[in-house]
């Protein structure tokens, strides 16, 4: 399986559910597994992090795509005119969430959907830290960011603690490394992979209602799972395509007037 990773593919008519996410298999489906990372990198990376027998190495599909941000999509993709993305656990770790759409949305058709699994902030070692607000999200984009930036890595490593802890929020040993790990990413051409934004399923809802009244955007809202089996994440499912910004944005609103009246959904 892909793990943090984005899989686009062609499937006309499709219809996805919460559970609909990595990995839809070759060759059964025409997809294209996109990553940071080659196969043998995310081995690496999570050799160690198997949890439940559900994640390990020899789980990890191949790699079609690595792509850093650095290069539009386009360029390092072949094909075009996709009918899906997939993303698992991906939004929290992009330097540059809006651009990320963006070039997304270079590879997709009109009507494509687009369906997100996103760590919720209140289920994670991210539970401390503020949500992530529209203006971060404007910042990010308007730096083009490629990369974590110093403020991103701190919060991350600064405010990380686990579930139930009692630990008080600022401790100096832990303040120090956050700072050391801001200023490294500051100063050195260094990449630490970090949660840039944390949100929960209304706060995302929040974000992307004004997000759709910038134009850089195209997507609208079809329906939010506000917790998955894996307890500690939500998915959103959107619509890819160029659509008036009032009606991406009444979407988004109205996805959260239904959160709000549920009690599952925060």
């Amino acid at each position: 399986m892909l793990f943090d990773g984005i899989e686009i593919g062609v499937n006309r008519g499709i219809e996805m559910g919460p559970l609909d996410r990595p990995v839809m298999r070759k060759p059964r489906h025409r997809v294209l597994y996109i990553d940071r990372a080659s196969r043998e990198e995310l081995q690496k990376k999570y050799r160690d992090a198997a949890t439940a027998g559900t994640l390990t190495p020899e789980n990890i599909e191949h790699v079609d795509i690595v792509w850093d941000g650095t290069k539009p999509l386009a360029e390092v993709t072949a094909q075009r005119a996709f009918d899906f993305c997939v993303s698992s656990r991906v939004i929290q770790h992009v330097p540059d969430v809006i651009g990320w759409l963006i070039q997304i949305g270079t590879l997709l058709r009109h009507g494509s959907l687009v369906n997100m699994s996103i760590l919720h902030r209140d289920f994670t070692f991210d539970h401390r830290r503020g949500l992530t607000k529209p203006a971060d999200l404007i910042q990010a984009y308007l730096e083009h960011r490629t990369r974590p930036n110093g403020a991103q890595v701190f919060d991350h490593v600064a405010n990380a603690a686990m579930i139930g802890s009692n630990e008080p929020l600022a401790r100096s040993a832990l303040i120090m490394e956050a700072f050391k790990h801001a200023w490294g990413v500051t100063h050195a051409d260094h990449y630490m992979d970090v949660h840039c934004s944390v949100f929960t399923p209304q706060s995302f809802l929040e974000c992307f209602e004004v997000l759709s009244y910038t134009g850089l955007i195209n997507l609208k809202l079809r329906k939010v799972w506000p917790q998955t089996a894996c307890g500690d994440e939500f998915v959103v499912s959107m619509e890819f395509g160029g659509y008036p910004l009032e009606e991406m944005a009444a979407s988004f609103r109205q996805g959260q007037l239904e959160a709000a009246s549920d009690p599952g959904q925060s």
